[in-house]
């Protein structure tokens, strides 16, 4: 965890997965990083000796370190050894990340070679993770200042470079600090060491790479256990509104926030201890390898150690080797140096030996001392559950976030012992808690969360007499609101209407269109001032489109006019005289633009034929074909010629002859039209 001015001490996170996607977008992590006061621009960090020197012949690594940088971090890239370490020598090169694949296998030598070069410098190692276990011990003998997985990610990459910095600027001006010797946990970590060298070779690599990520939890056991538990924090008052400043999310508190939900929901599916990497007992080390004095996750990481410890032992008291094994590995994946563990693991060989007849071996006893650095306040797991809650509860995570919250685990200590004494106080506490926010909620017009802590709260006992005045506000509101809503709503469907009514959008689209919005309006509100205005406004617009569609002969767009006429609010004798005109108008057309034959009609008047005399004197016989028109009194108005055989010769004879004839006027239902005929004459001597 960044602590003063963005300092990591030497103990706490000491393997950074690079490879990790940081969770706090890039804007928020700067602004964190900036808000700790250990940024600054690159020059600036430059002028005063705190230039990043990169020793890498990785084009890819120099690329993210560069990226990661920016311009905030002065960085010198360096590819020769010899140039790193004259510029060590000269004492221009104080922070050094170095890539442990550019300095290959000789990385202690190289080490010593840089410290007999200057005094003191801040040395940060990038290794691959499966090389990194074997770094490890730079890192307890204190030769280095942090090791990091590769890939690097941004996130990691900034925090890195700021917690190198910062360690620069404490031994810079600190000379006792850079003094300090390395103290009495090498020799520790040797003694673990050959542990894990008398191992199984396959569980080895194993084993060393969970302590690459899980070896601060050193820190839990011998810091956190005779440590006061921290005071509870004030009750939030919900009525202030925080700073932003003071509330903005820094990496570590998203992460922190991210591995407390996974443990919550590791927990709701049983996943207590396994599998590895998804266990809440995982999820609650990776929170105390940001922050090791974390209160909730120290609290439950304790508890379920207790846990497997205590399984452990009845396990072995009951013979069952195999899997007192089995715990004792779960156990060690996340707590390898824990002295009780050691214990055990002894007792377990001697159960081992003992199961093998071997009589040189001593008895099995779980009742030896165990080392008092080792042991852990025993929890119960209502004890825990209990302790979360309350922490929850006066963090103000009443409701929230969810699976971690204070409600969350008190329905789980309820489900445990829901009459205990605590249970029910911390029950009465949160549901006083909640009915307080949500009547202030409830004045800040937040309705939605001020029901929602309104049903909790009467849910776990709160006064419901208290709340009820606050739900009748809410409803009032609410009522209100959504008769303002309304209101809004049909007033806008009015003016929509009119608008469309002014754009001439009268029946299309069909969703959008004045005959659309005013149905709408009508549906929802018949009585609504200024319908029955908008709906003679449409009619009579309707009306006069549709009069002039039908002149138009647009049968289409007539008939779709007409229909829609016939459904609004109208003069029934207007519809019905359009409607009139529109089948007439139609049926006109179609009787002038469709030729009957002259049977069809009766000819009441004609005269006789006039034979061409050139014709006849040449002996040509042919015919002519004439369409002609019979007025409304029957008489021939227009005719025409549309073929003739031969072609120049009879004609006109056809026309004149047509032209006196005189039919029966043609009436269709009662009603006359003039009419199209289709007539062929021929020509022939007798």
């Amino acid at each position: 965890m960044l602590t003063g001015q963005g300092t990591i001490p030497a103990d706490q996170s000491p393997v950074t997965p690079g490879n990790e996607s940081t969770t706090a977008p890039v804007e928020v992590l700067g602004a964190s990083l900036t808000a700790h006061g250990s940024v600054s621009q690159s020059a600036a960090l430059e002028s005063e000796g705190a230039s990043i020197f990169v020793y890498s012949s990785d084009p890819s690594f120099q690329s993210a370190i560069e990226d990661a940088a920016r311009d905030d971090y002065a960085l010198t890239p360096v590819e020769e050894w010899s140039e790193l370490v004259a510029a060590v020598e000269s004492g221009s090169a104080k922070i050094l990340l170095l890539d442990a694949d550019t300095l290959g296998g000789r990385v202690e030598w190289r080490l010593a070679r840089l410290k007999a070069a200057a005094k003191w410098c801040v040395v940060v190692i990038a290794a691959n993770r499966d090389r990194a276990p074997y770094l490890m011990e730079l890192l307890w003998q204190h030769q280095i200042h942090r090791l990091v997985i590769k890939p690097l990610g941004f996130g990691v990459s900034r925090i890195l470079m700021e917690s190198a910095v910062a360690r620069y600027r404490q031994l810079r001006d600190d000379p006792a600090e850079r003094d300090r010797r390395p103290d009495e946990e090498a020799p520790a970590a040797a003694d673990w060491r050959e542990r894990l060298r008398a191992l199984n070779p396959a569980l080895l690599i194993t084993y060393a790479c969970l302590a690459v990520t899980l070896a601060i939890m050193v820190r839990v056991v011998f810091v956190p256990m005779f440590s006061a538990p921290p005071a509870s924090a004030p009750a939030a008052d919900i009525n202030v509104q925080p700073d932003a400043a003071a509330i903005a999310e820094t990496p570590e508190t998203v992460e922190i926030a991210r591995q407390l939900r996974l443990a919550g929901d590791a927990t709701a599916q049983g996943w207590i201890t396994s599998p590895a990497g998804e266990s809440a007992l995982d999820h609650y080390a990776a929170v105390l390898a940001i922050d090791p004095d974390h209160a909730v996750a120290t609290v439950e990481f304790r508890a379920l150690l207790e846990q497997l410890f205590a399984r452990a032992e009845a396990e072995l008291l009951a013979g069952s080797v195999d899997t007192a094994g089995m715990t004792l590995e779960q156990i060690r994946r996340v707590q390898p140096e824990n002295q009780r563990l050691v214990f055990l693991d002894r007792q377990l060989e001697l159960a081992l030996a003992q199961s093998l007849d071997d009589p040189g071996l001593g008895e099995l006893d779980l009742s030896s001392p165990i080392p008092v650095v080792a042991a852990i306040p025993a929890l119960s797991e209502l004890d825990s559950l209990l302790t979360v809650a309350d922490v929850r509860l006066q963090d103000g995570q009443l409701l929230t976030p969810a699976g971690d919250s204070a409600l969350d685990y008190l329905r789980r200590a309820e489900a445990l012992s829901s009459d205990d004494a605590i249970v029910v106080d911390i029950r009465q506490e949160l549901a006083d808690e909640l009915a307080t926010e949500a009547i202030a909620l409830f004045d800040q017009g937040d309705f939605a969360s001020a029901e929602v802590r309104i049903s909790a709260a009467l849910e776990l006992g709160a006064d419901a007499e208290l709340l009820a005045p606050v739900e009748e506000g809410i409803a009032n509101s609410r009522a209100t609101a959504a008769a303002d809503a309304q209101a809004t709503r049909l007033a806008g469907l009015l003016a929509n209407a009119d608008e469309r009514l002014q754009q001439g959008q009268l029946v299309e689209p069909v969703d959008d269109s004045a005959v659309f919005y005013l149905t709408t309006l009508r549906d929802e509100s018949p009585e609504y001032p200024g319908l029955d205005a908008a709906w003679q406004q449409l009619s009579d617009a309707v009306a006069a489109a549709a009069a002039a569609a039908i002149g138009a002969g647009d049968w289409t767009e007539s008939e779709a006019l007409l229909v829609s006429l016939e459904t609004i609010p109208a003069e029934p004798e207007v519809v019905a005289g359009l409607r009139t005109e529109f089948d007439s108008s139609r049926l006109r057309e179609q009787f002038l633009t469709e030729p009957a034959a002259p049977s069809e009609l009766v000819l009441l008047e004609s005269t006789p034929l006039v034979y061409p005399l050139s014709a006849v004197q040449a002996a040509i016989e042919g015919w002519v074909d004439l369409e002609f028109v019979v007025g409304l009194d029957g008489l021939v108005i227009e005719s025409t010629v549309v073929g003739a055989e031969p072609a120049g010769v009879f004609e006109q004879a056809a026309l004149d002859a047509v032209s006196s004839y005189r039919y029966e006027p043609f009436v269709y239902e009662g009603v006359g039209f003039e009419r199209l005929l289709s007539m062929r004459i021929r020509f022939a001597i007798q």
